[in-house]
């Protein structure tokens, strides 16, 4: 009676690891937005200009031609520069200007591919060792 109920359980656990598991893969997007910053530390000095790599893909290809839309500002606060532009085969490179002031700086990108809105993001920080509360 014990082995039959210490075998149910372990065939319990087992079942739930394995459950477990599978709800715990990530979903594969089939459009991916990368935002790269230019360096590849994500750091840069005050009075520099921070620039961004931006390239969305559809299952590994460019997609040519979708407009990309971004945002960017000091993190946590309303976007200082709105745009959008139009992709090509290459990466494209959205400027955040020169941040004189030492903070994080977010930018967020958007498309819409097949009717649902995909979204990348990438934070590059200026002066992060000044940072002060």
């Amino acid at each position: 009676m014990i082995k039959m109920i210490i075998k149910s359980l372990l065939h319990l656990f087992v079942l739930l690891i394995l459950v477990g598991t599978t709800n715990a893969q990530p979903a594969i997007q089939p459009v991916t937005i990368q935002v790269i910053p230019s360096r590849p530390d994500w750091k840069y000095k005050a009075g520099e200009e921070v620039m961004f790599q931006v390239i969305a893909t559809k299952w590994g290809h460019p997609l040519k031609g979708i407009t990309l839309n971004y945002e960017v500002g000091f993190e946590k606060m309303p976007p200082a520069k709105k745009g959008s532009l139009q992709q090509s085969d290459d990466r494209q490179i959205i400027n955040a200007g020169r941040i004189k002031t030492p903070g994080f700086i977010r930018c967020i990108v958007t498309c819409e591919a097949d009717g649902i809105t995909y979204r990348g993001l990438a934070t590059a920080a200026v002066d992060p060792e000044k940072i002060v509360p």
